[in-house]
């Protein structure tokens, strides 16, 4: 088997749902796909800006949650200001992470 990654088309609901769960992994953001992943036992690397990953993360211990900055006021403002918080994690990090799950 070959391991690619590729983007998800647009899809509905069900759709998504049964991409996901033919999926290796989810990588992405805190979104409900990646909610929806983690739901249909599809492991999850989750990059979290303001938000409190410690909150929203993906329920399990299979998931990874990347935060490099967990700014407690912004997440509270939910401020989309400049965004620093998801520039601050780094494609080095989230190769870290994928290879950690065995994929690379």
């Amino acid at each position: 088997m070959t391991n690619k990654a590729f983007l998800a088309p647009p899809t509905q609901l069900m759709s998504l749902s049964g991409i996901l769960k033919r999926s290796l992994a989810y990588i992405g953001s805190d979104t409900g796909p990646m909610h929806l992943s983690a739901a249909v036992g599809t492991r999850c690397i989750a990059l979290f800006g303001s938000t409190r990953a410690s909150y929203s993360g993906a329920y399990g211990r299979e998931h990874i949650c990347i935060q490099e900055i967990d700014d407690s006021e912004k997440a509270d403002k939910k401020s989309s200001d400049d965004n620093l918080a998801m520039k601050a994690i780094t494609v080095e990090e989230v190769m870290r992470s994928i290879s950690s799950l065995g994929f690379v």
